[in-house]
């Protein structure tokens, strides 16, 4: 039954129960079918109160995980820029040796002339000052 038809048959027993005489059978069974009635509208009246709650906590729960989403892809741009950052540093600290050896290369620096100073004597006397330990 829904809300409206219980309440026109909640008034139409009470309109009843005035007509009766108070302690006759009649009067019981009208009394005990009127309770019957107002506790199905209480519960009722519950029930719709219970749905409109778990309605209400449904939306918020949703709203909460809108949210969270949102956040969520906040962070995956946020790291994507910085991944990508992180990747150019990462680039730029291979690359740029490789292409300053390359350059010293291009310049003429080669071995064989290092070997030629580092064979010299006087490379030899000024490479003694920075060595860690002394011969005595």
């Amino acid at each position: 039954m829904s809300n409206e038809m219980l309440d026109m048959e909640i008034k139409r027993l009470f309109r009843e129960l005035e007509s009766k005489t108070p302690g006759s059978k009649e009067y019981n069974d009208v009394q005990d079918c009127l309770n019957i009635l107002y506790k199905l509208k209480l519960e009722e009246d519950k029930n719709h109160e219970n749905a409109e709650i778990q309605r209400r906590k449904n939306e918020d729960d949703k709203e909460y995980q809108n949210r969270d989403i949102d956040l969520k892809e906040q962070q995956i741009q946020e790291n994507k820029a910085f991944n990508w950052l992180r990747f150019g540093v990462d680039v730029a600290g291979i690359a740029l040796p490789l292409i300053f050896c390359r350059k010293t290369w291009r310049e003429g620096l080669k071995i064989e002339k290092l070997d030629q100073f580092i064979g010299s004597p006087s490379a030899k006397n000024a490479l003694k000052f920075f060595t860690p330990w002394r011969k005595k």
